[in-house]
């Protein structure tokens, strides 16, 4: 369930990129990790991006800020209780790239 009350279905075989890093930063950003069903979630939201839009009547802006959002939720639960942790600073340096970049590589593509 996502923080806006939906049930989202993600279908088996659904054909994602894990953490679109690129492969220049994996020593520091790998793209497999704890932070996986963040970025599973973030790529369907953003490849079905019709469904998010109908969820915000069509504001782009705040249908990709609900999907970059969901990515940093999902990412952080993984990581526990603890308030700082590497694993967290790692989850927030992910969600900034998403915000800075992710609407110029995929959201508007």
């Amino acid at each position: 369930e996502l923080s806006n009350g939906k049930i989202l279905h993600i279908p088996f075989g659904f054909g994602w990129d894990k953490s679109s890093v690129p492969r220049l930063f994996w020593a520091i950003l790998p793209n497999d990790g704890d932070f996986i069903i963040g970025a599973l979630i973030h790529d369907y939201l953003y490849q079905n991006k019709n469904l998010t839009l109908s969820w915000f009547d069509g504001d782009s802006r705040a249908a990709r800020r609900f999907a970059d959002k969901e990515m940093l939720k999902w990412s952080n639960k993984v990581n526990g209780t603890v308030k700082i942790s590497l694993m967290k600073i790692d989850n927030h340096l992910r969600y900034r790239f998403v915000r800075w970049f992710g609407g110029i590589a995929a959201w508007n593509n």
